[in-house]
């Protein structure tokens, strides 16, 4: 018996978007050996980093609203703070 399975593609603006960090440049994206999807960006909201320095892990932390009839009106990024640049 086969396996349902695939691959999905979803666009980088698409993505850059549901993040909150419109705009970003992804370098790349893996499964690590947690089973938890790593993706390489680059924003101006993420820390600077000095080359040959290691990369930080960047956990993003969004607050939803929904409206009264259960339906997600907008998706707001808290952390890391926008810098405005």
């Amino acid at each position: 018996m086969g396996k349902h399975i695939g691959y999905i593609r979803i666009d980088s603006k698409f993505l850059s978007k549901i993040l909150d960090l419109d705009g970003a440049v992804i370098w790349n994206a893996r499964v690590n050996d947690f089973n938890v999807l790593e993706i390489l960006l680059e924003h101006p909201d993420l820390p600077e980093v000095e080359e040959s320095s290691p990369l930080p892990f960047v956990h993003i932390t969004q607050e939803a609203e929904y409206g009264d009839n259960g339906v997600l009106l907008q998706i707001k990024r808290i952390s890391p703070p926008k810098t405005g640049k």
